[in-house]
């Protein structure tokens, strides 16, 4: 991606409510969190981090860093985004309780479903 599609995409696109949390260590940016501040919660959006750094397990440290950003803020949910059963670069997800998916694809007219993500993966 180069610089200009980034600005386009995560800069420009993000509106008022999008904003990059930057990880520095040492002086060096090694993470960088995309999240949207939704009305009742935050959108995890993407996640990136120099690979050096891989041990810290910084997606983890991020999503932590955004549950502690909700309660601060009085805020209900931290959405996870997309979940795909069998992708490892998901698998952290289901280590994070109470989970929901999504039941289905709503239209944006219809009230969505959500189902308990224990409940779903016993029936799979």
């Amino acid at each position: 991606m180069s610089h200009r599609e980034y600005y386009e995409n995560f800069a420009e696109g993000a509106h008022s409510f999008g904003r990059e949390v930057l990880y520095i260590r040492d002086g060096r940016l090694i993470g960088v969190d995309l999240i949207d501040m939704v009305d009742d919660g935050i959108s995890s959006v993407y996640f990136f981090y120099d690979p050096d750094y891989a041990h810290l397990s910084l997606g983890i440290y991020s999503l932590l860093h955004q549950i502690e950003l909700c309660q601060n803020r009085g805020l209900r949910y931290v959405y996870l985004g997309y979940w795909v059963d069998g992708c490892k670069a998901f698998a952290y997800k289901s280590s994070f309780m109470p989970l929901e998916i999504l039941d289905g694809f709503p239209k944006i007219e219809e009230s969505p479903q959500w189902r308990d993500f224990q409940l779903y993966r016993d029936t799979l």
